[in-house]
């Protein structure tokens, strides 16, 4: 019985499972399975590759692309059957964040809810389809969850990018910025990431996970999330400090202590280690479930794929917030450019600071932030302001004074009139300053 078939009545219902796409069409068809985090992908790799670059074009290339590890499989490798065994072999995961997602759903290019698809993209001509066809393909519970297994794997493994340059930006100041955040009996947590990291990329290469491993980092997954929440929260605290109300010299010292005293770009950074590692050693821990409790998987899956959706979305919070009060707070006027230090300290701390937070945006998968140039006034700027506040004044007075000079000589006799006019004409020809120029 083939997917679209329904059984007979008095015929036994069963999962309706697709046959292997190499019988059926593999220059037509895929199979997509589709999460919350990306989808996974499989079919001919020509048709692979097109649809995906259909979805990059949408989604702004904000879409990154990844083959099935062994370490998304585990020991399920070798008893995988239907979907789960065809993404085994040669399935690709693409993840997707919630803008990627919501630009392919408008282009009509991914099914709206999750679930198992069978897609067909190209026509008999080979020409890709502008309306893709798609129909929702029932799967058996324990063939759901293997499915499942493999997509969290991967958008745990793809979660975050560019971590070593976090490393880097972190060399020497763990201790001290895990003290800033009441974090420093947490332990090493770079030691944890290379612990971890060396465990995963273990499990990615043999598909296994001695058990000596597991239970050396067991007990470190509670750790890492309190590591998480307290520099989350040490981030946020500082921006709260941030007042866009308070004179140049003053935003300057406040930018200051946030990159030199509260260690902000450091402690972005160190979320993103601190992320990475949690991120593997949930990885381990799946794998660990799989292979001794595999009646916890649905279970475990579903806490690892909610631990996820958590993270991404208060890190998102966290970077629209810390973008909308860098952009804001490093604006200054053309009447502080007297305060030329200040000025000065204000364009450098915030660049640093703009720059952390672009690292930051990378590591986590956001889009970057589209700052403003920023223009930093100098003393020339600063006078050429007060000369036209200062003579728009002057103007406003003596046109007051004429106007004055005018109604009071109209109820004079005819001599006192004329002398009247011959003062406001006198009065106008006083030079007013305009913008910062003598003009006549």
């Amino acid at each position: 019985m083939t997917v679209d078939e329904q059984p007979t009545p008095g015929e036994p219902k069963t999962d309706m499972v697709p046959v292997p796409l190499a019988e059926s069409d593999p220059g037509h068809d895929l199979a997509i399975s589709v999460t919350n985090e990306g989808m996974l992908v499989d079919g001919h790799p020509d048709v692979v590759e097109r649809y995906i670059n259909k979805i990059k074009e949408a989604a702004g290339q904000l879409v990154d692309v990844a083959n099935v590890s062994k370490g998304a499989l585990g020991n399920a490798a070798a008893a995988a059957v239907g979907a789960a065994a065809m993404f085994a072999q040669h399935g690709q995961f693409v993840q997707l964040s919630a803008r990627s997602m919501e630009a392919i759903r408008a282009g009509n290019l991914m099914p709206g809810d999750p679930g198992f698809y069978r897609m067909t993209t190209v026509d008999n001509a080979g020409q890709f389809l502008q309306q893709l066809q798609w129909r929702q393909v029932s799967l058996g519970p324990t063939e759901m969850v293997s499915v499942q297994m493999i997509a969290v794997q991967m958008a745990l493994k793809m979660a975050i990018a560019e971590v070593n340059d976090s490393i880097s930006r972190v060399e020497g100041k763990v201790e001290s910025i895990l003290k800033l955040v009441e974090a420093n009996r947490i332990g090493d947590v770079k030691g944890h990431h290379a612990t971890v990291e060396r465990m995963a990329r273990n499990l990615d290469n043999n598909g296994a996970l001695p058990a000596t491993d597991w239970q050396s980092i067991a007990a470190l997954g509670p750790d890492l999330i309190v590591t998480v929440e307290r520099l989350r929260a040490h981030a946020l605290r500082t921006l709260d400090d941030f007042d866009t109300s308070r004179p140049v010299q003053e935003r300057a010292e406040i930018l200051r202590q946030a990159v030199e005293e509260n260690r902000l770009g450091e402690t972005l950074n160190l979320l993103v280690v601190a992320e990475e590692s949690l991120n593997n050693w949930q990885r381990l821990r799946l794998a660990r479930v799989q292979d001794v409790e595999p009646e916890h998987r649905e279970q475990v899956v579903a806490d690892a794929f909610d631990l996820l959706a958590t993270q991404v979305a208060e890190d998102g919070k966290l970077y629209a917030r810390a973008a909308e009060v860098l952009e804001s707070y490093r604006r200054t006027n053309r009447i502080d450019g007297f305060r030329y230090w200040s000025v000065r300290d204000v364009a450098k701390h915030s660049k640093q600071l703009q720059d952390d937070l672009d690292a930051f945006a990378r590591a986590r998968r956001h889009q970057i932030a589209q700052w403003q140039d920023l223009n930093t006034p100098s003393v020339r700027d600063a006078a050429g302001h007060v000369l036209a506040v200062a003579g728009d004044y002057a103007g406003r007075a003596l046109n007051a004074a004429s106007e004055r000079i005018a109604s009071v000589t109209s109820l004079l006799p005819e001599e006192g009139h004329a002398k009247g006019k011959e003062t406001v004409r006198r009065t106008k020809r006083f030079p007013r300053f305009q913008r910062g120029e003598d003009q006549s």
